[in-house]
């Protein structure tokens, strides 16, 4: 496993320095992120996120095949849980591509993201947020690719001790629409949850939110 990794490091470094889009000062972090996200590549816990955001998303999407970006899709699951609600146009980014449904995730960063301007309708990020080493740039790009009146919808824990890996702590809902600010146009729904209950497996506390961007 350890030989494993060390090869899927060192292809995915190589891979976004050709393209510029990780330097030095980043290398360390980088290698910190594959390893979480090989570590927790086998958990189910995107199925929980996924379905209780989709459940709200539905109610403010008539149209499901709008074009949706998925940011941190590790294992695919929230692809397919897309999917099940009828949403098949959706690609998704990760540092590294699974095993399996390859196709479906890019091996890309995601601070530069490698997309048109305004070309989403809709853009999820879920437990994926908090690891950014700049996330007001992050925001930037959300809201460059996302399209006018389009939707950003966001899972991150808050009120924990940062680390190496878990860089942002928004605090709050207010600490995280502020780094979309003065963009946002209309909060469409949001939800703080304990930690360690139903909706949130975790052991800190999570926010989710969806809202839409006006440029």
């Amino acid at each position: 496993m350890h030989f494993k990794l060390h090869k899927i490091r060192k292809r995915v470094v190589s891979a976004l320095s050709k393209i510029r889009m990780i330097f030095s000062s980043n290398r360390q972090i980088l290698f910190k992120q594959i390893d979480r996200n090989m570590e927790r590549r086998h958990l189910d816990n995107a199925i929980i996120h996924s379905h209780r955001m989709l459940e709200q998303i539905k109610t403010f999407t008539k149209n499901r095949k709008i074009k949706i970006l998925s940011v941190g899709s590790c294992n695919a699951l929230e692809i397919y849980a897309f999917k099940s609600y009828g949403y098949d146009n959706i690609i998704g980014i990760d540092l590294v591509r699974p095993e399996k449904d390859r196709r479906l995730i890019k091996s890309t960063g995601m601070h530069n993201l490698k997309f048109k301007d305004d070309s989403f309708d809709l853009i999820f990020c879920s437990g994926t947020f908090h690891c950014s080493y700049n996330p007001q740039k992050l925001a930037e790009e959300f809201i460059r690719v996302v399209k006018n009146d389009g939707m950003i919808c966001i899972t991150v824990p808050i009120e924990f001790e940062p680390t190496e890996v878990y860089r942002v702590d928004a605090k709050s809902l207010d600490g995280l629409y502020n780094l979309f600010l003065p963009y946002v146009k209309e909060k469409l729904w949001s939800e703080t949850v304990p930690p360690d209950t139903e909706c949130n497996p975790h052991r800190h506390k999570i926010i989710r939110c969806i809202f839409t961007i006006k440029k």
